[in-house]
């Protein structure tokens, strides 16, 4: 789970941390220029259609991220219910040299937790608690 470990790290220091509303507009502002740089597309589209699709085209060689936040609450229940199973057939079919992460920061009650789930196995571990928009950072020892 080294893998796993190190990105829930970059993860809760780059995106989780205490950040200004003019860090966040900073970060927001590099992204959309990496988008246009990168040319990279906007896709209007149901999560779960939209996940069924692409995730049929990762490729080889690569670890494909799944990652949402603070949006679960928000989905209908047949698009919860899609994503649960392409992330779960795809995972299934997985092998090591074209692994899948699914990351997402939800409320769990009063706070939002960070989840991974990482195929192939399948294993889901808890990682962080926070406020719903990323402050109040508070790692798990270990996962749970």
């Amino acid at each position: 789970m080294n893998l796993v470990t190190g990105f829930t790290s970059q993860v809760c220091f780059q995106f989780f941390g205490k950040k200004t509303t003019a860090e966040w507009l900073a970060l927001l502002e590099a992204a959309l220029r990496n988008a246009v740089n990168d040319e990279l597309r906007v896709e209007q589209a149901d999560a779960g259609e939209w996940l069924d699709h692409n995730l049929l085209q990762r490729p080889a060689g690569a670890l494909t991220i799944v990652f949402h936040a603070i949006v679960w609450q928000y989905l209908p229940r047949a698009t919860k219910d899609r994503m649960r199973q392409v992330l779960q057939r795809e995972g299934d079919r997985t092998s090591n040299d074209r692994p899948i992460a699914w990351v997402r920061l939800e409320p769990l009650g009063a706070v939002a937790d960070l989840r991974i789930t990482l195929w192939p196995g399948g294993e889901e571990q808890r990682f962080l608690t926070s406020s719903y928009h990323g402050a109040n950072v508070r790692t798990l020892e270990h996962g749970s």
